[in-house]
């Protein structure tokens, strides 16, 4: 009883007289359902956008962590990731003339084998690459 309607709009829909007018009919309407269906959605992702604009002027915080001091951060982030501490030894340790250079390397990239960095070098140096 309730789909007598819609039986008769499908039946003039499938009729070829009325094929093109009915596809672009449909077209439209499903056009229409997709804007009504979207509307909230972009709306939301256009006010996500411009909060994130506006607080780039000042105008908002949401740094969840801006209540916290700059020690009390860093200690909450070395808890929540870890941390690591590495010495790298002063400058007395390192080679004073370069020895990554195109000549030395015979390639323009760069790309030293193993038996031409200098005994000194830290690619050479077992101890600091562990430690590395």
């Amino acid at each position: 009883k309730h789909s007598a309607p819609v039986m008769a709009a499908w039946s003039l829909a499938w009729d070829p007289r009325n094929r093109t007018r009915s596809t672009i009919a449909m077209l439209f309407l499903g056009f229409l359902c997709t804007i009504a269906l979207t509307k909230n959605d972009v709306d939301a992702s256009h006010e996500g956008f411009f909060s994130r604009a506006n607080c780039k002027s000042g105008g908002c915080n949401n740094d969840p962590m801006s209540h916290l001091s700059p020690d009390e951060r860093n200690s909450l982030l070395k808890k929540v990731y870890g941390s690591w501490t590495f010495y790298d030894g002063g400058a007395e340790d390192r080679p004073k003339e370069p020895y990554v250079t195109v000549e030395n390397a015979g390639n323009p990239y760069l790309d030293l084998p193993e038996d031409k960095f200098p005994e000194e070098s830290w690619q050479a140096d077992a101890g600091y690459a562990n430690h590395f």
